[in-house]
C-alpha cells in the first residue's frame, strides 16, 4: 500500500489534460479489464469536457490581439 501512496504523490498532475494522460496510462497498465475500462471511460469523459483547441494559423498569417 505504501508504494501506491508514493506513486500517487509523484504523479500529481497539474492540469486536466495531464489527468487525462494519467488515466490513459493507468488503463494501459491495468491487468483487470474492468479497471482498464473504468480508467479509459473516465479519460474519455474528461477529454470530452476539455475546451476545443484552435488549429494553428498557416505560416505568414498573423492576427492582432487586442
Amino acid at each position: 500500500m505504501q508504494a501506491l501512496t508514493v506513486k500517487a504523490a509523484v504523479e500529481d498532475p497539474a492540469t486536466e489534460s495531464e489527468r487525462v494522460v494519467l488515466l490513459i496510462e493507468r488503463g494501459r497498465e491495468s491487468k483487470n479489464p474492468a479497471t482498464r475500462g473504468q480508467h479509459l471511460t473516465k479519460a474519455l469523459q474528461k477529454l470530452a469536457a476539455l475546451p476545443a483547441v484552435q488549429p494553428p494559423l498557416p505560416a505568414g498569417n498573423t492576427v492582432a490581439l487586442l
